[in-house]
C-alpha cells in the first residue's frame, strides 16, 4: 500500500491538460487510462491517443516510488467534483483510494503499468532546435491550418518542418493552396526535414504557453520538452508522417513581373459580402484590375443572385486582369496575413492553374501563401 498526497488544484491544471490526449474512442482499453509515475516526491502524469503523447510533471509527498493507471474519464471526473484542497491516493494491487476532505472513493484497477503503451524517444544523436513557445504556437498553428485532410496523401495531412540556408520554414500545403513561413528560431543544432502531423501540431499548441521549447526528432519520433511556469517539467511525443513532401518551394519562386497591392481587411471583408450571393457548390468570386481598381463580383444563376464591390488598388505592376479564385480559400489567407496591406504577385502564363502568390506589403513578411485560380 502506497500513500501519496497531491495539491488537488494543483494536480486539476495537469490533469486538464493531460486528459485532451486521451482518445475519445480506442480499440486500446489501455490507452483509457492515465499513468502515473511517482519517484523522488515527483509525480509524472502521461496519456496517449495513439499518435501524440503528453506528459506532465508536479510536485506529490510520497515515501517511495510506484507506478500505476487509472482510468481517465472517471478519474478526472471525481478529482475536478472534490472541494478540499488536499488529496491523498491510496494505491494498492486492486484499488486506488481516493480521499478528500470526507468524500472517499475506490477505483478499480484494470490495466497495469506494464500494459499502457508509452512512447519513447531514443536517439544518440538527435536533430534538435530551440524557439520560443509563444513563437512555436503563432506559426505552426497557422501553418498546420493549410494541410489536407485527406488521408489518401498521407504527407500533405502534416506540417513540413524544414531548416535550409540559416532559415527555419513551415509548410502547409492542399491541393488547392499553400502556405509558407519564415520562423524565427534561437538555435539549431542539426534538423533534417521531417513531417508533423497537423493534429499533433494542434495538440502541442494546446499545451505550450511561454519560454523556450526545445524540439527534437529521430527518425519517426518528435519531441517537445520544456518546462512550465512552475518550473516543472513536461514532454510531448509524436509520430511523424513518414512519406515524401512535395517539392512546394518552386511555386513560391513565381517570377514578379505582375503584382498588386491591396488592403487586406477591406478586400476580406468585401468578400464576405459577396460570399452571401455566391453559388453555393462553385463558392467563385471574379476579381477584375483595370484602373487602379479592384472590382469583385460573383452570382448565383440558380436564384439569380448577384453582387459587386468595387476597391482602390496601389502600387499597380500590370496589365488588365480578370483572375476567379475560390471566395473562401481567399477568406483564409487575407485573414492569416497581419499586415494592413497585401501584395499579390503572378506571372502571364494565363492558364487556370496559374500560381499566385499572396504576402504581406513589408520587407519583414514572415508568411507567404499560394492560391491557384478557378473557373466561374
Amino acid at each position: 500500500m502506497t500513500k501519496i498526497t497531491i495539491d488537488r488544484e494543483l494536480l486539476l491544471e495537469k490533469l486538464n491538460k493531460v486528459y485532451k490526449f486521451v482518445p475519445a474512442k480506442s480499440i486500446i482499453p489501455a490507452l483509457d487510462n492515465i499513468l502515473f509515475d511517482v519517484k523522488d516526491n515527483k509525480m509524472s502524469i502521461t496519456a496517449f491517443n495513439g499518435e501524440v503523447q503528453c506528459k506532465l510533471n508536479c510536485v506529490v509527498k510520497c515515501k517511495e516510488d510506484i507506478s500505476f493507471c487509472l482510468p481517465a474519464k472517471l478519474f478526472v471526473s471525481i478529482v475536478r467534483l472534490f472541494r478540499e484542497n488536499e488529496l491523498v491516493v491510496t494505491v494498492t494491487e486492486a484499488k486506488t483510494e481516493l480521499k478528500c476532505g470526507k468524500s472517499k472513493y475506490n477505483l478499480a484497477i484494470n490495466c497495469k503499468p506494464i500494459e499502457f503503451p508509452k512512447m519513447e524517444f531514443n536517439s544518440e544523436t538527435p536533430n534538435s532546435m530551440t524557439m520560443l513557445q509563444t513563437v512555436f504556437n503563432d506559426y505552426a498553428a497557422r501553418a498546420a491550418s493549410f494541410c489536407s485532410k485527406d488521408e489518401v496523401r498521407p504527407s500533405l495531412t502534416g506540417m513540413l518542418v524544414s531548416f535550409k540556408d540559416k532559415e527555419l520554414l513551415f509548410y502547409g500545403c492542399t491541393g488547392a493552396y499553400m502556405c509558407k513561413a519564415t520562423v524565427p528560431v534561437i538555435s539549431v543544432d542539426k534538423w533534417d526535414d521531417v513531417i508533423i502531423p497537423a493534429n499533433a501540431v494542434k495538440k502541442v499548441c494546446d499545451i505550450l504557453g511561454t519560454g523556450e521549447v526545445n524540439i527534437l526528432h529521430s527518425d519517426n519520433v518528435i519531441m517537445f520538452s520544456s518546462t512550465d511556469k512552475n518550473g516543472n517539467d513536461f514532454d510531448i511525443l509524436s509520430t511523424t508522417v513518414n512519406e515524401k513532401f512535395p517539392k512546394v518551394e518552386q511555386f513560391f519562386a513565381v517570377a514578379t513581373e505582375h503584382s498588386v497591392t491591396i488592403n487586406t481587411s477591406e478586400v476580406a471583408d468585401a468578400l464576405g459580402r459577396i460570399k452571401l450571393c455566391a453559388d453555393p457548390l462553385m463558392m467563385a468570386a471574379k476579381l477584375s484590375l483595370a484602373n487602379s481598381n479592384l472590382e469583385l463580383s460573383c452570382s448565383d444563376a440558380s436564384f439569380g443572385n448577384d453582387g459587386e464591390e468595387i476597391l482602390s488598388i496601389t502600387n499597380t505592376k500590370m496589365a488588365k486582369k480578370v483572375v476567379a479564385f475560390n471566395i473562401d480559400l481567399l477568406l483564409k489567407i487575407l485573414e492569416s496575413i497581419d499586415d494592413v496591406e497585401t501584395t499579390m504577385f503572378w506571372t502571364d502564363a494565363g492558364t487556370v492553374n496559374t500560381p499566385f502568390v499572396f504576402k504581406g506589403n513589408n520587407e519583414f513578411a514572415t508568411f507567404q501563401f499560394v492560391l491557384c485560380q478557378t473557373s466561374v
